[in-house]
């Protein structure tokens, strides 16, 4: 009789315990190691009604271009006989324009993700000469693909540097790309080549130490 009665009140505390999770499954998400992670959803124990939680992922990736990897508008590779030319400023790599009047574009390639949802242009800058305002940089891509027309520029918006110590403090320019460049972008398909060109208006140098893109994927 003992026994049964435990019985009982086990079944009972069982089926007491079981609504809880009864209504519905939780579900979870995984990150990037496949840990189990927090729950896209939950059972609310006192209506048995399952709530769906949004869940919005993105990641930016950063893409190193070795200053040697470039291309000269007009000349071919870059090399210390170009114009612009890379060389060693301040003890490490640069490329650096010497004045206003050398203005060819240098040229390096981008692959973008086919998750890809926008893109940054980063440089670390320097010049010898102080004031940074009478230092810019502009940039346009060209998009490349299969039964595409040979491509024009698409001209991107370019930046003025705001360093007052320019000539001894490194700068980081970035700049965007705009939605009409990434409109003209198929993200997982198009090749891109990507063009940076001195703006300056004074007789000093331009210098670019630092060359990478900042990538977001969103999934």
């Amino acid at each position: 009789m003992k026994k049964s009665l435990l019985c009982i009140l086990l079944l009972i505390a069982v089926f007491l315990a079981v609504p809880a999770y009864a209504a519905g499954p939780q579900h979870f998400i995984r990150d990037y190691n496949g840990i189990e992670g927090t729950p896209i959803g939950a059972t609310d124990p006192s209506t048995g009604n399952f709530t769906t939680l949004s869940v919005s992922t993105s990641k930016v990736t950063r893409i190193p271009i070795p200053l040697t990897s470039v291309v000269v508008d007009g000349t071919g590779p870059i090399t210390s006989a170009t114009a612009p030319a890379v060389t060693t400023v301040d003890t490490v790599g640069a490329i650096v324009w010497d004045n206003s009047s050398e203005v060819a574009e240098i040229q390096f390639d981008w692959y973008p993700d086919v998750n890809m949802s926008a893109m940054s242009l980063n440089l670390i800058c320097t010049s010898s000469h102080a004031t940074g305002t009478d230092n810019a940089v502009d940039w346009g891509i060209w998009v490349h693909g299969n039964d595409l027309a040979i491509p024009s520029v698409t001209a991107q918006t370019g930046a003025t540097l705001t360093s007052t110590t320019l000539d001894a403090t490194e700068e980081l320019v970035t700049l965007t790309l705009d939605a009409t460049g990434l409109a003209a972008i198929t993200a997982g398909t198009s090749a891109v080549t990507i063009g940076v060109w001195n703006a300056s208006t004074d007789d000093y140098t331009l210098e670019i130490k630092k060359i990478y893109l900042e990538e977001t994927r969103s999934y």
